[in-house]
């Protein structure tokens, strides 16, 4: 019973650090990802420490039920003479094929780089039971390049 016992915690065992083996092989992957996003100033995220920054709210087109609040110099007011209620956001995705998006930051709009000087920055949603805008391309992303 003694030799039984042994041989299963060591099969256990092995099962384990082939487990974890596989899982610390796992590659990130850092993407670009385009959405479509209105916009909306935010000065109630406004931080005086950082004057030169301007946050500003963006929503996605597809999902609405998602924000996300990015600050740049001068961001709202480029925003503003756009005169343009829908830009294209691109972020700066990244995550792995197991666990999926782990975080992301807006890089730039419609082309033109955020420059970053610091102030707010966030993401938040409303209780949408869809998944985020940005988990669903990461996982399209990631599925077609296998």
């Amino acid at each position: 019973m003694f030799r039984r016992l042994k041989q299963g915690c060591v099969a256990t065992i092995a099962v384990a650090v082939l487990l974890f083996a596989s899982l610390s092989c796992v590659r990130e992957v850092r993407l670009r990802v385009t959405k479509q996003m209105r916009w909306e100033c935010a000065p109630e995220h406004y931080m005086p420490a950082y004057p030169e920054a301007q946050p500003v709210r963006f929503r996605y087109v597809e999902n609405p039920h998602f924000d996300e609040i990015a600050s740049g110099r001068g961001l709202c007011d480029q925003l503003k003479s756009r005169d343009k209620p829908v830009v294209a956001v691109e972020f700066e995705v990244w995550g792995d094929r197991v666990r999926g998006l782990r975080g992301f930051n807006e890089i730039a709009v419609d082309d033109k780089p955020i420059i970053n000087v610091g102030g707010w920055g966030g993401s938040g949603g409303d209780d949408s039971k869809l998944p985020h805008p940005l988990e669903t391309e990461f996982r399209h992303e990631v599925s077609m390049a296998k």
